[in-house]
């Protein structure tokens, strides 16, 4: 018999990226489970708080158009498990669910601890990112949510972790693990390594959200080539952006540089056609635990591709811990551009070193980051978790 879980969260299961595609892939497309969700109907207004308490709900809702946002926004947060829990009690019951499954984002994650408690069922939790550093609420507010963030992580029955850095900042658990990101189950098979001739530019390929810190320091990279253009780099941006200028944008464009998100085959489609990947972590201050404590999925989707992988990253993330662990990445460890550009041109003309590093990558993704392996450690770890 197939375990029953029931998804409860702020985000969606879908093939899109960062916990929505780990959802997906580990949950539908795998069928090793029988599952179903209850997904937040939107994560950044405040529609979906039209719950039964209208009262209450019209009052946040008003006030979350002032400049009160950060504020309401931790007071919702903190309230959303009391309020939403009970309404969801029915349709819950008739799912007859054997444990509750969440990501540790948003407010629904508590909600889910909630319901779990309630109707006494292992709560099984993904901690993929520092969610309370990127939730747009301030002072003590931000404190409260955080210290909310950390009991969620005691409440769970099973915590999995992106990284140890993870797992090392929530600190001590009875049955915390470290669990990867899940690549593609479905990479498509292509010849070996071919690296192009050297009078033939570098395709460079990032291919992953640029809002937020990773856009911050993309488009410093995107100014530095419009003022110090490279006829060996061939850069290709895929994902969806916010915030940036309409020059920085209308330039990255007109350049074809920029070209929109790509998801599902049209991903692995311009994977497949790159000659080296890009992976970005923020050197903000402001996102340091952040940075220490994700991981990023695209290294795993990247590794399957066997071509080589440039990260650009402060050294105390944990992308660049483990990749100087592992000698699989060519690293630079500072914000400037020029040194990612010199680190780039060094890589295009060391053709021993594209096919070493691709070889490494390629190997990696068929242990530690195999999709099946990682998927395997997850269903014994959930049976474990539910049937004891």
């Amino acid at each position: 018999m197939k375990i029953r879980l029931m998804y409860i969260g702020t985000l969606p299961c879908e093939q899109t990226g960062g916990g929505p595609v780990q959802m997906y892939r580990h949950f539908i497309e795998s069928e090793d489970f029988v599952f179903d969700s209850i997904i937040e109907s939107c994560m950044w207004s405040m529609e979906y708080l039209k719950t039964p308490f209208r009262s209450v709900n019209k009052f946040l809702i008003r006030l979350g158009k002032t400049r009160l946002y950060p504020d309401i926004f931790a007071l919702n947060v903190l309230m959303a498990e009391h309020r939403i829990s009970s309404s969801l009690l029915e349709e819950l019951l008739a799912f007859r669910p054997q444990a509750i499954v969440t990501i540790a984002f948003g407010s629904h994650a508590f909600v889910a601890s909630r319901v779990a408690s309630q109707l006494k069922l292992p709560l099984i939790t993904f901690f993929h990112d520092w969610w309370p550093d990127l939730a747009p609420c301030r002072g003590l507010g931000k404190k409260v949510v955080d210290h909310r963030f950390r009991l969620l992580y005691q409440e769970s029955d099973l915590a999995l972790c992106v990284c140890e850095s993870m797992r090392q900042e929530l600190g001590s658990h009875p049955n915390s693990v470290v669990l990867y990101p899940i690549p593609s189950f479905q990479t498509p098979e292509f010849p070996a390594l071919q690296v192009k001739p050297q009078d033939q530019p570098l395709r460079l390929v990032y291919l992953g959200t640029m809002a937020g810190d990773y856009g911050q320091i993309l488009q410093s990279l995107l100014r530095y080539l419009n003022e110090y253009p490279q006829d060996w780099l061939d850069l290709k941006l895929y994902g969806p952006v916010d915030n940036w200028s309409q020059d920085l944008l209308s330039f990255a464009q007109e350049t074809g540089i920029y070209k929109g998100p790509r998801y599902g085959s049209d991903a692995q489609a311009v994977l497949m056609e790159a000659d080296a990947y890009l992976v970005v972590a923020s050197f903000s201050k402001a996102f340091q635990r952040r940075t220490r404590t994700s991981f990023p999925s695209k290294l795993l989707e990247y590794a399957a591709y066997g071509k080589p992988v440039v990260t650009w990253g402060p050294e105390y993330s944990s992308a660049i811990r483990f990749l100087q662990d592992q000698k699989i990445s060519t690293i630079v460890a500072f914000p400037d551009p020029a040194e990612l550009i010199k680190c780039l041109f060094q890589l295009h003309k060391d053709i021993n070193k594209q096919i070493r590093l691709g070889k490494t990558l390629q190997d990696l993704s068929e242990t530690l980051f195999s999709p099946s392996l990682i998927h395997n450690q997850l269903v014994k770890l959930i049976t474990s978790t539910v049937t004891n």
